[in-house]
C-alpha cells in the first residue's frame, strides 16, 4: 500500500506562525513498491475559459463505476484544483479510473448534486497504457439543471400547433 500526506499552505509553526509557501507531499510505501501513476490536468469554465478554483478532482475506481453514479459517493483519491483551476494526483495506483470534478461546498468530498457544481471529463475513462506512468484531462465545469422550464406563455398557432413561450433559452 502507498501512503500520500501532503501538508497545506494553511499550516503554521507554532512559535513563529510562519506559513508553508507550497504544499509538501510525502510518500511511502509498505511493501517494495511505491506506487508512481499520476492524473493531472485542469478545470474549466466552457464559457470563459478560465481555470476554476477550489474543485475536488475525484478517481473512482472503473471497474466499480457500474452506472456512472457518483452522487453520494466518496473517491478512492481527491484533489484540489488551484488558482488557475491545475489539479495533480500524483502515486496512484496502476488500474483504470473515472474522474470528475465538484465544487464541494459542504466539504465532504462527495458530489450532492443540489447545489453542487460539476465538471466533467469528454472521456471520464482513465485507461493506463503499459508504457505511460501519467495522463492529463480537461474538465469543464456545469451547473445541472434540475427543474423544468416554465412556459411564459402558450397560444394556437392553428389546430395542429401550439407556440409555447419560456423564461428561459432552451438550447
Amino acid at each position: 500500500t502507498t501512503y500520500v500526506i501532503t501538508l497545506g499552505t494553511g499550516i503554521k509553526d507554532f512559535t513563529e506562525g510562519n506559513e508553508l509557501a507550497r504544499s509538501i507531499t510525502v510518500a511511502f510505501s509498505t511493501g517494495a513498491i511505491l506506487d508512481s501513476m499520476s492524473v493531472s490536468g485542469s478545470v474549466v469554465d466552457p464559457q470563459t475559459g478560465a481555470g476554476e478554483k477550489d474543485f475536488t478532482v475525484m478517481l473512482f475506481p472503473a471497474n466499480e463505476q457500474v452506472d456512472d453514479s457518483i452522487i453520494g459517493r466518496k473517491p478512492i483519491y481527491a484533489a484540489t484544483t488551484d488558482e488557475k483551476g491545475r489539479f495533480n494526483l500524483p502515486y496512484l495506483a496502476r488500474q483504470d479510473y473515472r474522474v470528475y470534478a465538484v465544487k464541494d461546498e459542504d466539504r465532504n468530498f462527495m458530489y450532492n448534486q443540489s447545489k453542487e457544481r460539476l465538471a466533467l471529463a469528454k472521456d471520464p475513462l482513465i485507461i493506463f497504457p503499459d508504457t505511460a506512468v501519467g495522463a492529463a484531462v480537461i474538465m469543464q465545469s456545469t451547473l445541472l439543471d434540475n427543474e423544468a422550464p416554465l412556459p411564459r406563455s402558450a397560444k394556437w398557432v392553428n389546430e395542429n400547433t401550439i407556440l409555447v413561450d419560456f423564461k428561459e433559452e432552451i438550447p
